[in-house]
């Protein structure tokens, strides 16, 4: 139910990735008036290592309303230090501010993760602005 009233929301698309005839992916992505939010990205295993995930980053970036941002885990295993490498080798940058995911289902944990943003890194009130932005119309949470 939560999943089909987010594919109603108009700033949210849910894309398919498609190589070879077949499913090779999908992204999740919020187009803000200030920015762009890549909530999912993934692609298949079979068809990583091959340079399709940085062809998308790359057409994500053409039709994106800059800033770009993501969230990533802090580098604390090797997954999430490739990943930040990965999206640095893109043109993203790491910033540093404060910044906690708030949990997709009540009684879960809010999770410490860093905010990644394209082209450039975020000024601290652009990322007040933005941070306040997912709290609030992605996470559907009220801060203080």
């Amino acid at each position: 139910m939560q999943q089909e009233a987010l594919l109603t929301n108009k700033v949210y698309q849910f894309l398919s990735i498609r190589k070879d005839e077949s499913l090779a992916g999908i992204l999740g992505v919020w187009q803000f008036p200030a920015f762009t939010f890549l909530e999912h990205f993934a692609i298949s295993p079979d068809k990583r290592e091959k340079g399709l995930g940085r062809e998308v980053i790359a057409m994500l970036q053409e039709i994106s309303n800059p800033p770009l941002v993501l969230e990533v885990e802090f580098p604390h295993t090797p997954e999430a230090t490739r990943r930040i490498a990965f999206y640095e080798r893109a043109g993203f940058h790491l910033n540093s501010f404060a910044y906690s995911q708030p949990p997709y289902a009540s009684g879960k944990p809010w999770v410490p993760l860093h905010l990644m943003s394209w082209p450039e890194r975020l000024e601290a009130r652009q990322f007040e602005e933005i941070k306040g932005r997912l709290y609030a119309k992605v996470y559907q949470v009220e801060t203080t």
